[in-house]
């Protein structure tokens, strides 16, 4: 049955990327204004009302607004390190692949690997599901093929240890 759901976006075009945007940006307003009595709530709760007496009403707002000025250069020079770090790092970076390559792994190989046999590898591999059994060194002693149309042995394989 084909998917309803797109859920690959790097297929949609610019109009439907636009669209998508738009519509979670309204929801997200939406959901911010359903907090708004909660927050209001908290915020009396806390105290706030009497932060913005002092502030606002008592026109104490000299130093504050110094405050928040300091606070805004602290923030400035923070941003601006951290842009210069991440320039810095892609400029040297960005044409170096640090991820090794991965390496090809052959059936025989994957099979030494686990102590089985070839053909039982190629079924696991075949198989969309499989009940596998280990004994207490982490070697596979058993598996088997498994069926969700077959309820009884696919819960059977869940509870067994």
């Amino acid at each position: 049955m084909k998917e309803l759901i797109i859920n690959t976006p790097s297929i949609l075009n610019l109009k439907q990327k636009s669209s998508s945007a738009f519509l979670s940006f309204i929801f997200w307003l939406i959901w911010f204004y359903l907090w708004i009595p909660l927050s209001t709530f908290l915020s009396w709760y806390m105290g706030f009302d009497l932060i913005h007496f002092q502030i606002i009403e008592l026109k104490h707002n000299a130093k504050f607004f110094g405050e928040l000025y300091f606070f805004g250069k602290v923030l400035t020079v923070f941003g601006l390190t951290f842009a210069a770090w991440v320039s810095y790092n892609y400029y040297r970076f960005r044409y170096i692949e640090r991820r090794g390559q991965a390496f090809h792994v052959v059936g025989k190989d994957l099979a030494d690997h686990f102590n089985v046999n070839l053909f039982s590898l190629i079924e696991q591999q075949s198989s969309k599901y499989i009940s596998v059994s280990f004994d207490d060194d982490g070697n596979i002693i058993n598996h088997e093929s498994i069926s969700l149309m077959d309820r009884k042995k696919f819960a059977d394989s869940l509870l067994k240890e």
